[in-house]
């Protein structure tokens, strides 16, 4: 199963709502793979936020360079991180890049039991492609009429909405169900104690009970989709 969460703007959450999917997902003895195209999972799971190799990196190789050579670029741990690397601003949109994604995505989701993606509100062929890939694609969304307008201009297909913090404005979770067709599947409020274990990098641990609780629609509807 792979999973793409993505945003129309950034600090709309995806980072937080897609490592907390990747930490509920991926339980058992087969940790799955989040791939951290924000550059924030590695500090939100309190790891090593140092540079390393990553999916660009292997994706610029040569094709003799086959799909299991992305096991050594982990960042093992649970679950598995998969950082984006040096050479995005090289990659075109070739077909054979676009195949070569597909099939490193597959391996991974084969290898390891599934894949979530931080795509972040990136608008590129890149990200672009990462959320056609996907079996799953979740737009992050801020209760906001900007948010919306853009997300309502997106061309990407969208299973479901995840709505971060509170109201306040003229716009009501159903309005936005309404605007964009699109069932919403969890609204993740403003809370103290999520804000905590975010600013603490306590991620790496345990996510806050009160986002467990949440994510649980959101965990369904992917599970549903498998």
């Amino acid at each position: 199963m792979i999973v793409a969460g993505w945003s129309v703007k950034g600090g709309s959450g995806t980072t937080v709502v897609s490592t907390g999917i990747a930490r509920e997902l991926f339980t058992g003895p087969r940790p799955g793979v989040i791939l951290d195209f924000t550059g924030d999972v590695s500090s939100l799971l309190g790891r090593s936020s140092q540079p390393r190799a990553g999916l660009f990196d292997w994706l610029l190789a040569e094709h003799s360079v086959a799909p299991p050579a992305l096991e050594h670029l982990l960042d093992t741990g649970s679950p598995n991180i998969l950082r984006e690397g040096d050479g995005r601003s090289s990659l075109a949109g070739e077909p054979y890049l676009l195949t070569r994604l597909h099939e490193g995505l597959r391996w991974l989701d084969t290898q390891f039991g599934g894949v979530v993606i931080d795509v972040g509100s990136a608008t590129d062929w890149i990200a672009d492609a990462m959320c056609e890939a996907a079996d799953v694609s979740l737009l992050v969304l801020r209760p906001c009429s900007l948010s919306v307008r853009a997300a309502a201009q997106s061309n990407r297909s969208v299973a479901g909405i995840v709505l971060v913090g509170d109201g306040g404005r003229s716009l009501m979770p159903r309005d936005i169900e309404g605007l964009l067709g699109v069932p919403l599947l969890a609204h993740v409020r403003t809370n103290p104690l999520i804000a905590h274990c975010v600013d603490n990098g306590r991620f790496g641990k345990a996510i806050p009970r009160e986002l467990r609780r949440v994510l649980r629609p959101v965990l369904h509807t992917i599970r549903a989709a498998a």
